[in-house]
């Protein structure tokens, strides 16, 4: 999507209004309500914001400056920055091998950035920095969705409101940065087909996420972080023919410590 030119806010806009679609598609097949009061409106608007508006667009930039690849390691920091905004809300406890996993986190990111193997052109080392937004996103939201609850409204429901957000407040910007754009106008290339399955993806994996926040709670559910970081890795090697200097896989295998560092060690799945 990204490697074509289309302009990131128009991106994120028809991502939330495709992803909103398909959601309520999804909401209406499995009978769920619709109904609003306003803990469930702040509710999805943290959730638009902090699970896709934000990130997205911190996403969407960075990916145009650094390798895919990179791009997966950084989210592995999600579980490393729930589990300390986790312990200030009262929802986990505090260990010291926990702490020992946040250190780890940080020696991988300066794995990547440092030497000039890893990173080549240091100019766009601020876009990893950037990319850390990100998954720092991410964990806010774990732990809102996980401290406030679901007020009992289900996954697809969430979702489709929180897209609906996400469509309304992109959609000034795009219109005034002139980054909107028609999907499928001129012809569906490859940059819009990929959007849309993007959207789809995106449905399907969020409305579960949301799922498993309820059942397992914030820290468990971020180490879907390991099947990102691992998959976002072998895709770019096998889709991009991406290549990466040893520091990165350094990296890479630091950020898997850390993140099974820092998982509770009391809590079933």
């Amino acid at each position: 999507v990204m490697s074509t030119g289309l302009p990131v806010i128009g991106v994120l806009f028809w991502q939330g209004l495709l992803v909103g679609l398909f959601a309520f598609v999804m909401a209406l097949l499995r009978g769920a309500k619709f109904r609003l009061n306003n803990a469930r409106l702040r509710l999805v608007i943290a959730i638009g914001c902090l699970g896709t508006l934000f990130p997205g667009l911190v996403a969407y930039w960075a990916i145009q400056h650094i390798p895919a690849g990179i791009m997966s390691i950084t989210i592995a920091l999600v579980p490393i920055f729930v589990m300390p905004i986790a312990i200030a809300l009262g929802n986990e406890r505090f260990e010291l091998v926990r702490l020992l996993g946040v250190l780890f986190g940080a020696a991988a990111i300066l794995l990547i950035v440092g030497p000039e193997a890893a990173m080549p052109d240091h100019a766009k080392i601020f876009f990893v920095f950037l990319a850390l937004l990100a998954p720092l996103c991410y964990a806010f939201e774990d732990n809102y969705v996980a401290y406030f609850g679901r007020d009992d409204m289900h996954p697809f429901s969430i979702l489709t409101y929180a897209m609906v957000v996400v469509a309304i407040l992109s959609l000034p910007f795009a219109l005034m940065r002139d980054e909107f754009f028609i999907l499928g106008q001129g012809g569906m290339d490859q940059a819009h087909w990929a959007l849309i399955v993007i959207s789809l993806f995106h449905t399907i994996a969020y409305a579960t996420f949301i799922w498993l926040i309820g059942q397992t709670g914030p820290v468990f559910t971020s180490f879907v972080a390991y099947l990102v970081t691992g998959f976002g890795v072998i895709w770019s090697l096998v889709f991009l023919g991406e290549s990466y200097s040893i520091w990165v896989w350094a990296a890479l295998g630091m950020m898997f410590v850390a993140m099974f560092l820092v998982q509770p060690r009391s809590q079933e799945p």
